[in-house]
Formats: structure tokens, sequence, C-alpha cells
């Protein structure tokens, strides 16, 4: 075991976290977590992606907020699992125009959504942090 990770297991293993844990391992319905530092929802959402056997969801206010929790959740998630794929942890940015108006979205954004949907697709994401936008939009279904 890793220096950083036996320093960090007590804090995965505090009972707040343990009844989140156990809350979403019976059930699996949707949690929101408040009051954390930015830092501290990166920590749980690593422990949580470490922990439980299933992809999970995270959701947030906008790219630049997902894009920053993501990569401090990558940062935990290796140091739990220093096996961890890289693309382990995902970021789904909101296209910056609505499909209604006369302009293509910006190209790293559509490069960004695309490996981010080809790692789910392939089933390698095990933390996908996405802006409230992109989980209100519409996808085509399987053909």
């Amino acid at each position: 075991m890793s220096r950083v990770s036996s320093l960090l297991n007590p804090v995965c293993e505090a009972p707040p976290l343990r009844e989140v844990r156990s809350a979403l391992e019976g059930v699996g319905a949707p949690m929101c977590l408040g009051g954390l530092t930015r830092t501290a929802k990166a920590l749980i959402v690593a422990s949580l992606g470490h922990d439980l056997g299933c992809p999970i969801i995270v959701l947030t206010s906008d790219n630049e907020t997902a894009d920053r929790l993501s990569s401090a959740t990558r940062t935990f998630l290796g140091w739990l699992e220093p096996e961890t794929p890289a693309d382990a942890v995902a970021s789904l940015p909101a296209y910056d125009c609505s499909p209604y108006e006369s302009r293509s979205p910006h190209a790293e954004i559509a490069e960004r959504r695309a490996l981010a949907l080809w790692g789910i697709a392939r089933g390698s994401v095990r933390v996908l942090i996405a802006p409230l936008p992109v989980a209100l939009g519409r996808f085509r279904e399987r053909s």
C-alpha cells in the first residue's frame, strides 16, 4: 500500500462516508452531498469510484467546475488505486452553443465529448463528471 493511500484510508472509512456508500450500494438512489469543499468532494467521489462496483455520475453547474473536479478526482483515484487507467475519470463537457444557433460547437469541446463518450461505450469510465445541461440533453437511441 502506498504512503498516500494509507493516509487517505482513515478519511475514506469515516462513518459519514460509510453511510453514503451503504446507501448507494443498497438502493442506488440519487444522492446529493452539500457543504463540502472542492477537494473534499473530489476525495469522496474518488473513494466512491474506488469502492463501488458500478459507474457513478456527478453533476456540476458548468464545464469549468466539471473540469476542476474531474482533475482532482483523477488524482485522488490514482493515489487510492495506482493502477487506475487514465480514462477511469471522464469529464463530459456541455456544448458552448445551442443546437438551434447557426454555428458549430468549439472543436476542442466536440473532441473531449467524443473521447468521453468513447470511454463510456467501452466501459472504461468509472466516474463521469458532467454539467447539468449535459444530463438534460437528448441522445439518439441505439439502432
